[in-house]
């Protein structure tokens, strides 16, 4: 009986190592969100200091992904500003993510 028991735990156990440990789905709104920031700090002056709004992302298809938000960030002249923007990115496969359109407000 003790060992039909410790069988079980160990079999148990194997399954939600390789659940854990298998192949990880970075196609997510999570994954996009991050990303979308990254492509958007990458063209500010002064990225350390940026602070985003609570950005919604949308699904647009399997592979795209769309969001509506501001950043107040410091322009060159030091003055920190509200900056609105649409960004779109796609998912190309694994890590790997594409900038497909990301625009700033006037």
């Amino acid at each position: 009986m003790k060992n039909k028991i410790s069988s079980t735990f160990f079999l148990t156990a194997l399954t939600a190592f390789f659940i854990a440990c298998g192949p990880k789905n970075h196609n997510t709104k999570t994954n996009a969100s991050v990303m979308i920031r990254y492509f958007v700090e990458k063209r500010l002056k002064n990225p350390s200091d940026a602070s985003f709004g609570t950005c919604s992302v949308e699904k647009i298809d399997s592979i795209n992904y769309r969001t509506q938000c501001y950043v107040d960030a410091t322009n060159g002249f030091g003055a920190k500003l509200r900056q609105n923007f649409t960004c779109q990115v796609k998912h190309v496969q694994g890590e790997t993510w594409e900038l497909v359109d990301l625009q700033f407000e006037e």
